[in-house]
């Protein structure tokens, strides 16, 4: 069977759990042990060596990406994937409800991918514009997002007032306030919010930023400097990528994922990669968070098929596996009744829009280590010295 959904109490799950230590890793250690008797139904599913093996590798896995849901029109929810070989069954944990947690187990890798992909992602095989190249700071890419929230919030405003939405524009003022409330109030309808709230382990980033972020929504045309009716206040606008994304999610987005690919280390556990999808009615919107040599964090955006975003979901799970299995310092066991706590989501810093000295900056050139770059059409990773993409064929 190439998947199978079990759902038991929590308090039976920590009960069947416990034939060893709970280490950092487990994702086991978040749920609260109750002390109560197992159900008959748990007493059934301990003499279930298939669900038995399960439950043992959600307890000491060797590897964990989280899976973190939610946004749009979606409720925050969190599913908790563990493995050993992906070549083997994987095993995930979510809550079911405020008492009970569903296990799933799938019998490798790809047929996990296969799931997640036809539950979430776009189907669509349309190679679209990736209107966010090169690789930007993570605050810069926040940036992005904020103007494309501010064109949705825009185009909301322009049909309750019954306004034409051509000449859509914000004061300064006006659009610091959105980016600060959005973010304030975490809130998972807009995308910003929900990029910070989805990605686990955001709060281990630290993105830092002032007005010059506002450089990036400028360069690539999210943002544009307008003058209002009188010809006399500048204003921002909106450029052609801030119009085709700003529809595109104000119409077509629904929900957003983050994953976080963690390992054991003499820590606890160690973050090797986080990234972002956002599937819309056009494509699988996917961002990768890239740590820079200078501890900085980049943010590569890229358009993704169906087809590619099973790729990269399925390469995150393969490196996390054999990342896992090189030899690591033996990992610190931590019991169950101290987990580890994850670290929280931290809100933006606050930042003011001064769209006339950011447009008149210069453009950024793509950050890159020695031995790759991105693609300044699609955002694929190359090697420094190839002159076309190997992923959308354009000249470098």
């Amino acid at each position: 069977m190439a998947m199978q959904v079990t759902t038991i109490r929590k308090s039976d799950l920590m009960t069947l759990a416990k034939s060893g230590p709970i280490p950092a890793i487990s994702p086991l250690g978040k749920l609260t042990e109750v002390q109560s008797p197992m159900t008959p139904e748990a007493k059934k599913l301990a003499q279930d060596p298939a669900f038995t093996a399960s439950v043992d590798l959600l307890a000491r896995p060797a590897w964990l990406v989280t899976f973190r849901m939610g946004g749009g029109d979606w409720p925050v929810q969190e599913m908790c994937l563990c493995g050993r070989d992906p070549a083997k069954p994987l095993v995930a944990v979510r809550p079911a409800d405020t008492e009970h947690a569903e296990v799933i187990r799938w019998d490798s890798a790809e047929a996990f991918v296969s799931w997640w992909c036809g539950q979430y992602a776009q189907k669509s095989e349309e190679i679209v514009p990736n209107f966010i190249p090169p690789a930007c700071s993570l605050a810069s890419f926040l940036m992005i997002l904020q103007a494309v929230d501010a064109y949705r919030r825009a185009l909301m405003g322009s049909m309750l007032n019954h306004l034409s939405p051509e000449n859509m524009q914000m004061t300064a003022q006006e659009f610091a306030s959105v980016c600060q409330s959005g973010m304030r109030n975490r809130d998972v309808r807009w995308l910003a919010p929900a990029f910070v709230v989805l990605v686990p382990g955001f709060g281990e980033l630290h993105p830092s930023g002032g007005p010059e972020t506002l450089k990036a929504a400028y360069d690539r045309g999210f943002l544009t400097t307008v003058l209002d009716s009188s010809g006399k206040e500048e204003r921002i606008g909106f450029g052609e990528a801030g119009r085709a994304m700003g529809l595109e999610f104000a119409r077509t987005w629904l929900m957003g994922a983050g994953l976080e690919a963690r390992i054991p280390a003499p820590e606890g556990t160690r973050a090797l990669s986080r990234c972002f999808i956002a599937p819309t009615g056009l494509t699988n919107h996917h961002v990768s968070l890239i740590p820079d040599a200078d501890g900085t964090v980049l943010a590569n955006h890229q358009p993704l098929t169906a087809g590619a975003l099973a790729e990269h979901v399925l390469a995150m799970i393969r490196d996390t596996a054999a990342r896992a299995a090189a030899p690591q310092p033996q990992a610190q066991a931590r019991p169950v009744e101290a987990p580890q706590p994850q670290p929280q989501a931290q809100a933006q810093p606050q930042m003011q829009a001064q769209p006339q000295m950011q447009a008149q900056q210069q453009p950024q050139g793509p950050a890159s280590g020695p031995s790759f770059k991105f693609c300044a059409q699609c955002g694929a990773k190359l090697a420094v010295e190839m002159q076309f993409c190997a992923q959308c064929g354009s000249r470098q």
